[in-house]
C-alpha cells in the first residue's frame, strides 16, 4: 500500500489518474504467469523449433546454392578451358589442312606447268618439221612458179 501511496501522492501532484494496487493486480499477474507455463510448452516451444528449423533450412540452402554456384562457376572455367582448347586446335588443324592444300596446289600447278611446257614443245617442233616442209614444198613450187612466169614473160613453154 505504501507504494499505492506513492503513485497517488504523485498523481496529485500532476493531476493524473489515480491507481489502486489490489488483489485484482496480483491475480492478473498469476492468470499470466499461469498462461506463460501453461502455453509456453505448447505454443512458444514448437514455434520456437519451427522457426530455428526454418532458419537451418534456409542456411543450408543458402549455403548449398553458394556451393552450386561455386561449382557452376567451376564448370563455365572448365568449359571455357575447353572451348578455347578446341579453337586453338581447330585454327591449328585449319592452318595444317590449308598448307596442305596449298602445297597440293603447287604441286598441280607444276605439274600442269609441265605438262603444257611439254605439249608447247612438242607443238613447236610439229611446227618446226611442217616450217621445214612448207619451206622445201615452197621452194620447189617457187623454182617451177618462177619458170612458168619466165616461160610466159618470155612467151616459151617449159
Amino acid at each position: 500500500m505504501v507504494i499505492a501511496s506513492l503513485f497517488s501522492s504523485h498523481e496529485q501532484l500532476s493531476g493524473g489518474v489515480t491507481i489502486d494496487l489490489d488483489a485484482s493486480v496480483l491475480v492478473m499477474v498469476a492468470l499470466f504467469l499461469l498462461l506463460w507455463i501453461v502455453l509456453g510448452p505448447l505454443l512458444f516451444r514448437p514455434m520456437i523449433a519451427l522457426f530455428e528449423e526454418r532458419e537451418r533450412r534456409t542456411e543450408g540452402s543458402v549455403a548449398g546454392a553458394k556451393d552450386l554456384l561455386a561449382r557452376a562457376e567451376d564448370l563455365k572455367k572448365q568449359y571455357d578451358s575447353l572451348v578455347k582448347t578446341a579453337r586453338t586446335e581447330g585454327a591449328r588443324e585449319r592452318d595444317r589442312i590449308r598448307s596442305e592444300a596449298q602445297k597440293t596446289e603447287q604441286a598441280m600447278l607444276a605439274k600442269a606447268r609441265e605438262e603444257a611446257a611439254d605439249i608447247v614443245a612438242k607443238e613447236k617442233a610439229k611446227i618446226a618439221e611442217q616450217a621445214v616442209g612448207l619451206r622445201q614444198e615452197l621452194a620447189a613450187t617457187t623454182a617451177n612458179v618462177a619458170r612458168d612466169m619466165v616461160a610466159r614473160v618470155l612467151g616459151r613453154e617449159a
